[in-house]
Order: C-alpha cells, then sequence, then structure tokens
C-alpha cells in the first residue's frame, strides 16, 4: 500500500474527512452569506416601494 509522508492510513483518512467538513463549511458559509445579501436587497426594494 503507497501512503503519503508519514501519514498512517487511518491519520489520511481523518485529514481528508477534517478538509471535506472544513469545505463543507465554507460553502455553507457563502451560501448563508448570499442569501443574508438578498434578504437585505429585498428589505431595500421593499423599503423604497414604501416611501414611494
Amino acid at each position: 500500500m503507497l501512503v503519503d509522508g508519514d501519514y498512517q492510513p487511518s491519520e489520511r483518512q481523518t485529514v481528508d474527512a477534517n478538509l471535506s467538513q472544513d469545505i463543507q463549511i465554507q460553502r455553507l458559509t457563502a451560501q448563508l452569506t448570499a442569501a443574508y445579501h438578498r434578504i437585505a436587497a429585498l428589505e431595500e426594494q421593499l423599503l423604497a416601494t414604501r416611501v414611494i
């Protein structure tokens, strides 16, 4: 079995799982940020229509 560097197979799986979790967190954070900005834009539109 080929193993990168000094990693044992189980350690490598842990590193991969942690990286996968980090990527998922980044994606969810980006989606949450986009949703927040969309809500803010819709709120501005709503307020603008109430003023007119």
